[in-house]
């Protein structure tokens, strides 16, 4: 049987043991809860803009937080650089060398941020081409309406180049220049070679001239008749013409359907009214007319130009209601 004095050396081992393992498990329990609190403290420091997608739904299912970095957005419309004016157009830029090639200054190497800011470019694009639409037309209808008054005008330019034709320009008379006045003080120069006397100079006599006096033409009497007046008449089937003459005369007709013309011969009858003239859209069937003198001045040869086929209906002279003139009657109808 052991005494109290060999039991004691066994029982001070045992305290030392108990002390060192009570002090060595309380820094691990420290460090465990130190790195609890952090792990706590890490998930309250999230950014603010990650925490605000991670959202709650009406269900009372959590939002997952969105991956690291996709809160930095591209820059969206209107944000790239470029300029509008008051109206809503882009403004002119001044040209800036080799970078204007450059649409984008910050290199991306993400893919998707790279696709974002390039959907925001195309989009930017597009909006500038629709604000630009409205002028585009705007212009297109004004061209069309300047080649429609080109050609109107095309049309007026002809039919006055036609009249002027046969109007020839007044001769203008230019006044013979008046001699220079002579110089004051002014000495005759001296001839380097001397003249002959007067007459050494004076030539023979001419003789007198054998050519036969010449004979003059005697001037063309004008004629008697005369046409003072063209008239034109629109009726529901036809179109009249009137030649006012001042007497009963004989004329003829000539309608050439291919040429689309029709010619009054008057062989005896002068033409006394305006010598060309225009219709325009006063008659659907005539567009001109243009007299000339025939028969060595005796006559007149009338031809009027028709805008499409036309047959006669009736031709007759009749005698004026007044004094002794006479009207030459044509009647053209549509085909």
């Amino acid at each position: 049987m052991s005494s109290p004095w060999t039991r004691q050396p066994h029982f001070r081992c045992g305290a030392m043991l108990y002390k060192y393992v009570k002090w060595s498990a309380l820094p691990a329990l420290c460090l465990l809860l130190l790195s609890a609190c952090g792990g706590q403290d890490s998930k309250d420091s999230r950014p603010k803009s990650t925490a605000a997608v991670a959202g709650t739904l009406d269900s009372g299912d959590v939002l997952a937080p969105l991956p690291p970095g996709t809160d930095i957005r591209p820059p969206a419309t209107g944000t790239t650089g470029l300029q509008n004016t008051s109206e809503g157009l882009p403004a002119l830029q001044p040209p800036r060398g080799v970078n204007s090639v450059q649409l984008f200054e910050k290199e991306l190497r993400d893919p998707d941020e790279r696709l974002d800011r390039l959907e925001n470019a195309v989009q930017e694009l597009r909006n500038h081409f629709d604000s630009l639409s409205p002028s585009v037309v705007r212009l297109v209808a004004i061209e069309k309406d300047i080649q429609n008054l080109i050609g109107q005008l095309e049309i007026l330019v002809e039919e006055d180049s036609g009249q002027n034709q046969t109007q020839s320009p007044p001769q203008m008379m230019t006044a013979p220049s008046a001699a220079p006045p002579p110089l004051a003080n002014s000495e005759p120069l001296p001839l380097r070679n001397e003249l002959p006397p007067a007459e050494a100079l004076a030539s023979p006599p001419a003789a007198p001239s054998t050519l036969p006096p010449e004979t003059m033409s005697p001037p063309v009497a004008p004629s008697e008749a005369e046409v003072f007046g063209l008239r034109v008449g629109e009726h529901p089937a036809k179109t009249r013409i009137v030649l006012d003459v001042s007497k009963k005369v004989s004329y003829g007709l000539d309608l050439d359907t291919e040429e689309k013309i029709l010619v009054v011969e008057l062989p005896e009858t002068g033409w006394g009214a305006p010598e060309t003239k225009t219709f325009g859209k006063d008659s659907p069937l005539l567009s001109s007319y243009k007299a000339s003198p025939s028969n060595g001045g005796k006559g007149t040869l009338l031809i009027l130009q028709l805008k499409k086929d036309a047959r006669l209906l009736s031709e007759s002279i009749i005698k004026a209601e007044q004094g002794n003139g006479a009207r030459i009657v044509i009647d053209l109808g549509r085909p």
